[in-house]
């Protein structure tokens, strides 16, 4: 279902300073009284310490993003409820893209959520939390933005569309794209990746030429188009890149025992995944991708070339 952002509410750039400062006293007031609680240790203290600081700096980015680009002073029009899953238990509030560590916080939401006596390890959450947990309707949103623990996680664009990629046009396990895969080989007669790309391309060409309306599929869609980054102020803001630490934070916080995740053997790995992919691609291409992420590149302080070959 998709709503309009404007009758969710408008952000001015007066308010949206407001939003920022008292987000500030949010986080440090948080901070404060775990300080007078049962610390588990004194280098947990100092972790969330340097982890709120880094919260800070990622809502300062989203902020300063949100300001100086003025098509943005009243955000995304088009609002997705099916990007944003509510579990009253624990009052999560979570926006998510695809491919994104959503089967992680998928399983970590419904493992927690206390609710389901029939939830075990063998339960697929991608099944069960958007059927459960997916806001009825945008007063209800609304109703719970502002008192919920909110959420979101991001990952570098092209890391993001090469496993976009891999996961639903290269390997034909996912019956949904069925579809998908024979409007590109229709198009250009193969699924490699710069088949692709030039599909991606092709798409946004027609569909995001505005600045505040980009539709195309999920998989590959900026961010800055499913959860109204400039709208909603979003209680934490994380990392596929650091989902190790986000995650233990998170747990430190919230109290919910939300488990560790470590990516730091597949990080190794993301570069050199992606240089090879990237290496099919000409320059103009790889322009054009530039041009249709850059939001998502300067908000979330992301590199567009740290995950690109050295001789692009």
């Amino acid at each position: 279902m998709y709503l309009y952002v404007k009758d969710f509410h408008t952000c001015s750039k007066s308010s949206y300073f407001r939003y920022f400062v008292s987000l500030n006293c949010v986080l440090w007031t948080g901070y404060i009284l775990l300080q007078l609680s049962d610390w588990p240790s004194l280098e947990d203290d100092k972790f969330l310490e340097s982890w709120l600081k880094l919260q800070l700096e990622r809502q300062a980015m989203v902020k300063k993003t949100c300001l100086n680009k003025d098509d943005l002073e009243f955000g995304v029009p088009e609002l997705d409820l099916k990007n944003f899953v509510y579990e009253p238990h624990n009052n999560l509030l979570y926006c998510y893209h695809p491919k994104v560590s959503t089967s992680t916080w998928f399983q970590q939401i419904l493992v927690n959520s206390k609710t389901l006596d029939w939830v075990n390890s063998d339960t697929n959450p991608h099944s069960v939390i958007p059927r459960l947990y997916t806001p009825k309707n945008i007063g209800f949103l609304r109703n719970h933005v502002q008192t919920s623990i909110s959420f979101t996680m991001v990952r570098h664009p092209f890391e993001r569309l090469v496993s976009a990629y891999k996961d639903k046009i290269q390997i034909f396990s996912d019956k949904e794209y069925d579809n998908k895969r024979k409007e590109i080989l229709n198009e250009y007669g193969n699924l490699n990746f710069e088949s692709f790309i030039e599909h991606v391309l092709r798409e946004a060409k027609k569909s995001c030429n505005r600045i505040d309306k980009c539709v195309l599929d999920r998989y590959w869609q900026p961010f800055i188009y499913g959860c109204a980054y400039c709208q909603i102020p979003y209680t934490y803001l994380l990392k596929h890149e650091t989902i190790d630490k986000d995650t233990r934070a998170m747990a430190l916080i919230t109290k919910i025992p939300f488990k560790s995740v470590h990516l730091e053997k597949s990080n190794e790995n993301t570069r050199d995944v992606v240089n090879e992919f990237f290496k099919r691609l000409n320059q103009t291409q790889i322009d054009a991708l530039k041009r249709l992420y850059e939001l998502d590149f300067k908000m979330f302080d992301y590199d567009p070339d740290f995950l690109l070959p050295h001789n692009l």
